[in-house]
């Protein structure tokens, strides 16, 4: 009798379903704020950031051939980014920055999307005490 083992994998194509963290962040000027956003969905999503009503996007594609590649449609490219899984990163953040940002995930079966909020609460003073 020839026992033979053999097992089936199954993946179930599904909408992503996302979520931003933290949802809710405070920062001050010129610190590096992050934003992580994830998303349950097969086939795996492609993901986007998108600015308050502004429209605009802030996206990271990956190039075949070239690796991964930002997408320049963010006005300050250079302090504002995010790669392919996900996380947003503002680096010397500013007032402006604050608001509303939408994490977007798309894959072929549709879109799902989280809003993370950015509350600005100051300028960071140091002080230093002379003795």
């Amino acid at each position: 009798m020839d026992r033979r083992c053999s097992s089936i994998v199954l993946y179930i194509a599904e909408v992503p379903v996302v979520s931003t963290s933290p949802a809710v962040q405070t920062f001050v000027t010129g610190s590096t704020v992050t934003i992580a956003c994830s998303a349950v969905a097969y086939p795996p999503p492609t993901f986007a950031w998108r600015y308050g009503d502004s429209g605009q996007i802030v996206e990271h594609v990956k190039d075949e051939g070239r690796g991964d590649t930002p997408v320049d449609s963010w006005m300050d490219s250079d302090r504002v980014s995010t790669d392919h899984e996900g996380l947003l990163t503002i680096r010397n953040a500013t007032r402006d920055d604050a608001g509303r940002w939408e994490c977007i995930a798309t894959n072929d079966l549709g879109v799902g999307s989280d809003v993370a909020l950015l509350e600005y609460i100051g300028i960071h003073f140091i002080f230093d005490t002379i003795r």
